[in-house]
């Protein structure tokens, strides 16, 4: 081989390492496979995250490198004509149901099924479908799965009558109060029931039933919710001429409407007469007093003392002496809500402003100087809105006594669900007929389980209510009671009236509030 034809390969055999050096071989096929795989977009991956009675959170997954959306659908049990409804919502979900995911990226919405007034006992299944809106072939399905047991199949019960203190001691002609509840045992699927409420008494005796908050009852007790009970309060007179330790019975009776009578339930109320008046004392023992019957001072021959501010006999008393009812008004603080701290820290500016629930029930209890109940009544109170508001970030609310309230001094003691029972501070002089404003109270958050005291059992019950409680063994003592969720949502910063959200900061004041 000539030098020419030797030099002439020794370049070409240089041109092509230095060309391959340029552009190697392996980086045009990672380009081009980059490029593949920019262009690969596989299925969403559709997940359950968690469930809270008939409402289900799912996970949603994007595997693209890009963002996505996708259009989401919920098939109720049966489709659309079956009564069942399926709902989906979610921060970001649009009202079209069409929820962004960015790439590479997850997001959760939630399922809310209801079923219809009588669905039928088992599981029925609920398909959610996502799909891709520029590649429709990309999507997935979950089925969310609704138990619907034998005792949840919209079965109407018998409802339930029950008073804490049903025996009871008087003089004659003496008016007592007896406290009554009647709880709706309906199935918690069926609606709101109503209830006839009537009464067997003795000849002669007078018997009168209010509703809890001392209005008056019309015999009817209309749409109870299935599940919740409803005070009542029954008075009862003795005649004037009862003799000593004869016991007689009062029997209250409820039926629910609609039921051809055959769901009701009755309580026997016992009222014993204790002193017999003109056989308690005789001869020159017999000392008349006045005393309070039925808004009228009467006489009483027998031994005894003036009372219910009676010392002449005509004149009225209790309540009718001022022809107005007797009120007592409140300023209720709920710790973590509004501008209430928490009991062991008086700031309150990271308490709620915006409770999801702002009307509450005050339960109020009147005692006697001897400890003794005399009224118990409920009320409605409402959170004051606006900064320029009196009393904002309180409660406010007007509790009604019974229309034969007597003025004296008192213990008036408040509580809330969710909350410690609280005495106003001091003894209260109450008068009758009027308008009673009481100090302002703070009620501290914990009582979860309303026993009127803060313990392990309370703690237990916040976190298994909790979003730390990931299982359903851990959810279980959470799902034992459907008020637990709402009770342990401290600060009452739910996402909306039906989905409490419990997380660090309700742990947080659980804490340290105590």
């Amino acid at each position: 081989m000539n030098l020419f034809k030797k030099f002439s390969l020794l370049f070409l055999v240089s041109f092509f390492v230095l060309l391959f050096n340029i552009f190697p071989v392996n980086s045009i096929n990672a380009q081009a496979l980059n490029q593949s795989q920019a262009n690969t977009c596989s299925d969403p991956k559709l997940t359950l995250a968690g469930k809270e009675g008939n409402t289900f959170t799912v996970k949603i997954k994007n595997p693209c490198k890009k963002e996505n959306k996708y259009q989401l659908k919920a098939n109720p049990p049966g489709g659309n004509n079956s009564g069942w409804k399926a709902k989906i919502s979610g921060n970001k979900v649009s009202d079209n149901d069409v929820i962004t995911v960015g790439k590479n990226d997850t997001a959760q919405f939630k399922v809310k099924i209801d079923p219809p007034a009588n669905p039928s006992a088992g599981t029925h299944t609920t398909k959610v479908l996502a799909t891709q809106k520029d590649k429709p072939k990309n999507k997935d399905s979950i089925n969310l799965k609704t138990k619907i047991g034998q005792d949840q199949s919209c079965t109407r019960k018998a409802p339930k009558l029950s008073s804490s203190d049903k025996d009871k001691n008087g003089k004659k002609g003496e008016t007592i109060t007896y406290n009554v509840e009647l709880k709706n045992n309906n199935s918690p699927c069926k609606p709101p029931a109503d209830f006839n409420i009537t009464v067997d008494k003795p000849n002669g005796w007078s018997v009168k039933i209010l509703k809890g908050n001392g209005d008056k009852f019309d015999g009817t007790a209309d749409n109870l919710p299935s599940g919740n009970s409803r005070l009542f309060k029954v008075k009862v007179s003795s005649p004037s001429n009862a003799k000593k330790d004869v016991t007689k019975t009062i029997t209250i009776k409820a039926v629910q409407k609609g039921a051809n009578n055959n769901l009701k339930d009755s309580i026997a109320l016992k009222y014993t007469v204790v002193q017999d008046g003109d056989n308690a004392c005789t001869g020159s023992d017999i000392k008349p007093y006045f005393e309070c019957q039925n808004n009228a001072c009467v006489a009483v021959q027998a031994c005894g003392n003036n009372s219910g501010g009676c010392t002449s006999a005509g004149g009225s008393c209790g309540d009718n002496a001022g022809g107005d009812p007797t009120k007592l008004s409140f300023v209720i603080g709920l710790d973590t809500i509004g501008t209430t701290g928490t009991n062991t820290v008086s700031l309150s500016k990271e308490s709620n402003k915006n409770p999801k629930h702002p009307q509450r029930t005050l339960k109020v209890e009147v005692l006697d100087n001897s400890n003794q109940k005399v009224e118990e009544v409920e009320a409605d109170i409402n959170y004051v809105a606006g900064e320029s508001a009196q009393n904002y970030g309180k409660f406010i609310g007007t509790a009604t006594l019974s229309d034969d309230f007597n003025t004296g001094n008192y213990i008036v003691k408040v509580k809330v669900d969710g909350r410690l029972k609280k005495q106003i501070p001091g003894i209260q002089r109450l008068e009758a007929g009027k308008i009673n404003s009481m100090d302002p109270v703070n009620l501290i958050a914990g009582d979860i389980d309303n026993d009127n005291k803060i313990g392990m059992l309370d703690y237990g019950i916040l976190i298994s209510c909790s979003i730390f409680a990931r299982t359903e063994q851990a959810k279980a003592l959470c799902n034992e009671n459907e008020s637990f969720k709402l009770l342990s949502d401290l600060n009452d910063d739910g996402d909306n009236e039906e989905t409490p959200n419990v997380d660090q900061l309700d742990y947080g004041y659980f804490i340290h509030g105590q």
